[in-house]
């Protein structure tokens, strides 16, 4: 998936299994998963980090623009697998459900 500056959501259509590289723009940004993707250090360091203000959802979206927005690129790779290990949360119940949706719409309002 990707999204407009305003983040509207929009289909982002790969075809294949080869890894894409998309150059971030003003325009559109690419949308990945906090669960499935990882960061350069470097880049998170230069921008300072994940915003405090997305508590759930969107904040791996707004890093996704602000890092096209610096000059950094989002690689796509349809066959990378992705180990998610779950630490104890004082958020989260034993099976991995938000407590609370207080936090998920913080990021949703």
């Amino acid at each position: 998936r990707c999204f407009d500056r305003f983040g509207r959501e929009r289909e982002l259509r790969l075809e294949g299994t080869e890894p894409r590289v998309f150059p971030g723009t003003e325009d559109l940004g690419i949308k990945t998963e906090g669960t499935n993707c990882a960061f350069r250090r470097a880049a998170l360091i230069e921008l300072g980090g994940f915003d405090p203000a997305y508590h759930y959802f969107l904040d791996e979206t707004d890093l996704n623009y602000r890092l096209g927005l610096a000059g950094w690129k989002t690689a796509i790779v349809p066959l990378a697998q992705v180990h998610h290990g779950h630490a104890a949360s004082e958020n989260r119940s034993a099976n991995q459900a938000p407590k609370t949706l207080f936090e998920v719409g913080a990021s949703k309002g």
